[in-house]
């Protein structure tokens, strides 16, 4: 059995009975607040909350904003321009899962 952190380690029971959208799923993983905060600073909240086609996040978790220089993280912030930029590049369209991800690096299409 996996012990890796599911969905619904993270969600409240019967809060995503319907359908919940790709920012519901992050603003429960409280390892992934920080990325929140950065869509929300890039003005990203409509993309994630109602994206109609499927889409898939390479979300950094908050332990990997802690590597960034304390300096630079702060430029992101204050730049929401630049920070558009950076984050659209971890989203692409379509629906992809970690098995369908080839090993190595890889070029995906954002």
């Amino acid at each position: 059995p996996s012990l890796a952190p599911t969905l619904h380690t993270y969600v409240p029971p019967g809060v995503c009975e319907i359908q919940c959208s790709i920012l519901d799923l992050l603003a429960f993983n409280p390892k992934l607040s920080t990325f929140v905060s950065m869509v929300k600073a890039a003005r990203l909240l409509p993309l994630l909350s109602a994206a109609e086609d499927p889409m898939t996040v390479f979300v950094p978790t908050n332990y990997a904003f802690e590597l960034l220089p304390p300096a630079k993280f702060e430029a992101l912030l204050s730049d929401p321009t630049a920070l558009k930029a950076i984050l659209l590049r971890h989203m692409t369209r379509g629906a992809f899962a970690s098995a369908d991800l080839p090993t190595g690096t890889a070029s995906v299409v954002t």
